[in-house]
């Protein structure tokens, strides 16, 4: 069963407006957990993913990213070298996830 939920703030009239919640039973919540553990440990074993990788993995997150631009700040300050850091901003990056 999927149940519309309306975003904070947006139009309700949209429909690209709401985000679906669904409800599933304990048995499927379950079997999407085994199944997302094994492929997860597969893909982290064969190396798919990058080193700089952060998101939708274990053990990481937003600040392993962060750490990481301060210290290519930090070394290109000692060594008197620029550093150009490049942002990109994903609109609706979650939705599409």
């Amino acid at each position: 069963m999927v149940i519309p939920i309306p975003k904070p703030g947006k139009d309700k009239q949209d429909p690209n407006n709401y985000r679906p919640i669904a409800l599933t039973s304990c048995l499927s919540k379950l079997l999407e957990r085994m199944v997302g553990d094994i492929l997860m440990y597969v893909l982290e074993t064969s190396k798919w993913f990058t080193s700089s990788q952060s998101g939708f993995r274990k053990r990481r997150g937003t600040i392993d990213n962060l750490l990481k631009l301060e210290t290519a700040f930090r070394e290109a300050f000692v060594l008197k070298k620029h550093l150009v850091p490049i942002f990109c901003d994903m609109e609706k990056a979650r939705d599409r996830t």
